[in-house]
């Protein structure tokens, strides 16, 4: 018997081929062996020593017979799928061998006619042409009605699951619960089948309908598993123009009404076909986020393969929409192409062949707070997919944004916002796709990009600050080998600085320190503070170590307001910004650093204060004075036994 489950009206009358084998058991060989003295009809089928082809169509034949078979003979049955066939349907079989009646993905059924009382063995082949099927919240398989019956909700196109869903409550939607029993549910998920689905027709989220998009799970068994060797589906766009999927839109003929749409992006691929040759003329060459609309992106989710020559080579962000972005999504090799070629980034050469990285576009904002895209979990830098090196974009960071407005893209400026009382890390995932004469990013990194950095519970965009501090101590009695503990605070709890350690001999030459801790990272903890009000603030710092004649440079995102201080008992401190000769008496400072600064701290260890004695000399006096009083002590015995 053969089924057909497909929503496409060619399947109808598609053809599918069999070959049915009738075997022997061999003493010999001790295994079955094509039985080829059969070359008889057996009902339905003609045999040639032992083999029989077969054709079943939906339209005409579903079921054909052999009957009258030999006991003790076993039948292989075999579908013959063409290789396109194989591309488009899956096919699972359920067989009897003895008595055990089995199911199995495949197209091979294989049983023993070896009970007498089954006077009956049905093999029944089901191919499916489905792509993608609709489940609700918990994964649950939606059925509707159809023409009397009872269908399960699999496509052939990712278009007509879209199509499902924003009907909404126009289709009567349930499961099939373990008694068979209907429970109404509503379709939450759209899970892809198959490896890799080439995508004709664009798509769209409409009427206010949320799901989730995302690949199935091979464990299924509402008998539509994920079939492909990887556990994440791709979906690839072959078609040229739009965008591949719309979240939100305008409907309606008469009377046009701005709908929207919540879309997540699960464990799923999405390429724009750039290697194939497609592209977008609209704005979202992969998704485009319409008004009033979002889209949530996080781990497992990857854009890739994007170009349009509008806004947004991924993800279009209109105003007035949301994008709610965590855990380390992926986004690679996606561009805006540019009418003009050439250096558009300065002395820093970053574009090729006019064309520029925008994963995510920001529209059109005049409130500075007012922006589309927002942080709702931690971040991380994708490695394993960097930015194209033959455009010399790897810098760090693996999200690129374009923000429209100033208020969004320049430094300094908020371009993402956390729920209301959360902060996150990783922000510097995010980097800044626009040039830096636009950004006005003065500062001394290389690449020249802006990263994302936390303050304020938002994102804003920054470049990398030096903070260099060194250390001197002078003085008659000064220890210049003794270590002198530095705090720098105002840090993002949890984040890590670079930094570099440097000696000098002569105060002027400096060499970067070769011991083990001479470079490398420090990573922020956690500490409460009190404000100018009396609150509470939860500060990071980091803490080391220096001497006479060391320094350290921290690489710190511009824009931090730090607090630097040593700890220095009753020692006289003073230090100076920048090379000024202007010191200030103090252990501490504090600074925003808008560039590269320059801090250092001196030690004095004075032999005599004007009001007497400082404190910091009355341990080597106190030393002096006893090597006195012991030399004294040895000189009178040494001249008590002279004169004994």
């Amino acid at each position: 018997t053969k089924q057909i489950l497909s929503d496409d009206p060619d399947d109808a009358n598609k053809a599918f081929n069999f070959r049915v084998t009738l075997l022997k058991y061999d003493e010999t060989e001790k295994t079955y062996l094509t039985d080829t003295s059969i070359s008889i009809t057996k009902g339905d089928l003609v045999f040639t020593q032992g083999v029989a082809y077969i054709r079943l169509t939906k339209a005409n034949t579903l079921t054909m017979t052999a009957d009258l078979l030999d006991f003790g003979l076993k039948y292989r049955v075999e579908e013959l799928l063409s290789y396109t066939d194989e591309q488009h349907f899956s096919t699972t079989v359920e067989y009897q061998d003895g008595d055990r009646t089995l199911i199995a993905s495949g197209t091979v059924a294989e049983g023993v006619i070896s009970v007498a009382s089954h006077y009956t063995y049905n093999v029944v082949f089901s191919n499916i042409h489905a792509v993608c099927k609709l489940t609700d919240a918990e994964g649950h398989l939606l059925y509707r009605k159809l023409d009397g019956e009872t269908v399960p909700a699999v496509y052939s196109q990712l278009v007509t699951a879209f199509n499902r869903v924003n009907a909404g409550t126009d289709i009567a939607w349930f499961y099939l619960d373990e008694s068979g029993r209907e429970v109404t549910a509503f379709p939450s998920n759209i899970e892809m089948l198959i490896p890799d689905y080439q995508m004709e027709t664009p798509a769209a989220l409409l009427n206010n309908q949320s799901v989730v998009l995302t690949t199935a799970d091979r464990n299924a068994t509402d008998g539509f598993p994920y079939v492909g060797g990887d556990t994440t589906a791709k979906i690839t766009r072959t078609f040229g123009g739009n965008s591949m999927i719309t979240v939100g839109g305008v409907v309606g003929e008469d009377n046009p009404a701005l709908t929207t749409g919540s879309l997540t992006l699960g464990d799923i691929i999405l390429d724009g076909g750039t290697e194939a040759g497609f592209s977008a003329n609209v704005n979202g060459g992969i998704l485009n986020v319409m008004n009033g609309s979002s889209l949530r992106v996080g781990t497992g989710a990857t854009l890739q393969n994007s170009t349009t020559t509008a806004s947004g080579a991924a993800i279009f962000l209109a105003e007035g929409s949301r994008m709610y972005i965590s855990g380390a999504p992926v986004f690679d090799n996606n561009y805006i192409a540019y009418s003009n070629t050439g250096d558009l980034n300065g002395d820093e050469p970053v574009y090729s062949a006019g064309k520029a990285r925008q994963d995510i576009f920001i529209a059109n904002y005049d409130n500075s707070e007012a922006t589309s895209l927002e942080v709702s979990g931690n971040l991380a830098v994708d490695n394993e997919h960097p930015t194209n090196p033959a455009d010399g974009m790897i810098a760090p960071g693996s999200i690129w944004v374009w923000a429209e407005r100033p208020l969004h893209y320049q430094q300094g400026k908020q371009f993402a916002q956390f729920p209301e009382g959360k902060t996150f890390t990783g922000v510097n995932a995010f980097r800044d796709a626009r040039a830096d004469r636009e950004t006005g990013n003065m500062l001394k990194d290389d690449p020249k990009y802006l990263y994302g950095v936390v303050r304020n519970g938002a994102v804003y965009w920054s470049g990398s600050a030096e903070l260099t501090i060194m250390k001197t101590v002078t003085g008659d009695f000064a220890d210049t080998t003794q270590s002198f503990t530095f705090t720098v605070s105002g840090l993002t709890v949890g984040e890590t600085y670079q930094y570099q350690r440097y000696t000098t001999s002569d105060g002027t030459t400096w060499t970067e320190e070769a011991s083990q801790n001479g470079s490398g990272s420090l990573t922020a903890a956690a500490r409460i503070e009190t404000g100018e009000n009396e609150e509470t603030i939860e500060t990071g710092f980091i803490t080391f170590q220096l001497m006479h004649h060391e320094k350290i440079v921290l690489t710190i995102p511009a824009g931090t307001y730090v607090a630097v201080e040593e700890t220095t008992g009753s020692f006289l401190t003073s230090y100076a910004w920048d090379g000024s000769q202007n010191y200030h008496s103090g252990n501490a400072t504090s600074d925003t650093l808008n560039d590269d600064s320059s801090l250092e701290f001196v030690n004095e260890f004075p032999a005599v204060a004007p009001t007497g004695l400082t404190l910091t000399l009355a341990p080597f006096l106190l030393m002096a004075l006893a090597g006195m009083l012991l030399a004294l002590i040895a000189f009178g015995r040494r001249r008590r036994e002279e004169n004994d």
